[in-house]
């Protein structure tokens, strides 16, 4: 009867883990949208956010105690970079209202405010809060 050693492989070393390094939040918002060429976009741009009002973001019969969410998806101080950089923001009607900001504070950084039919149909890409 012969008897084979069992051989178990040697664990590795591992290498230690690198915690990623991200940039500034600031840096995302202030670079300039690039186009197909790597160069700063100095085209038309027309792509167009939509921003909505998070009482309409529960289900019926489904909202909390206060009615509905407190947060908005988008601060007129985001929405005014995002037209600086050529993006047109549709924002509907109250959407940050019980977050502290008023239509008109969407409108002064350049938003149009509308209603939510008018959001939905203008926009390609729409922000919303999930509950």
């Amino acid at each position: 009867l012969k008897l084979k050693a069992s051989c178990s492989p040697v664990p590795r070393p591992r290498a230690p883990r690198r915690t990623p390094v991200f940039p500034p939040a600031t840096m995302a918002s202030t670079e300039p949208l690039l186009g197909p060429d790597g160069k700063p976009w100095r085209g038309n741009l027309t792509v167009e956010l939509g921003v909505f009002s998070e009482r309409g973001a529960y289900a019926a019969g489904a909202l909390p105690e206060g009615g509905g969410d407190s947060r908005v998806s988008l601060v007129p101080s985001v929405a005014e970079l995002l037209k600086k950089d050529g993006y047109h923001v549709n924002v509907e009607a109250g959407a940050g209202a019980k977050a502290g900001f008023a239509d008109e504070a969407y409108t002064a950084a350049g938003c149009a405010v509308m209603s939510r039919t008018d959001v939905i149909r203008k926009s390609q890409v729409i922000f919303s809060i999930e509950p």
